[in-house]
Order: structure tokens, then sequence, then C-alpha cells
């Protein structure tokens, strides 16, 4: 359920690059619900951990774009 939420900021918002933090969070959500059923915290850690590092990914292109772009 986590990941799906991040489908509405490609069709609404038209920001496409959320369409992998879907999918993978999606797909790691049925691959633990799946092969570590009993360890549900194991699934929350994987979550925690994965959007952490995403955001970093996102900021470290996002952010050099927006100074380049304020700079005239």
């Amino acid at each position: 359920a986590i990941g799906a939420h991040y489908l509405a900021f490609i069709m609404f918002y038209g920001m496409n690059q959320f369409g992998i933090l879907a999918a993978i969070l999606i797909a790691g959500g049925v691959l633990f619900a799946m092969f570590l059923p009993d360890n549900f915290s194991a699934g929350g850690w994987f979550t925690g951990l994965f959007l952490i590092v995403y955001a970093l990914v996102i900021w470290g292109t996002v952010v050099p774009r927006l100074t380049k772009a304020t700079v005239t």
C-alpha cells in the first residue's frame, strides 16, 4: 500500500521518477509477503531504508538542476 500512493504523483503531477519508487516498493512488499510472511518488521525496515536512499538520490539530482536554474 505504501508504494501505490506514489502512483498519484505520476498521474496528477507528472513526476515520472516516482514510478521507479512505486514499482520497487510494490514489488518489495509482494516479495516480503510471499517469502517472509512471519517477519513483518523486515518489510518496514526495507521500506524505510529504501525511502531514505531514494530521497538522497533524488535530492542529489534535483538540487544541482535547481541551483543552475536560479543562477543567472
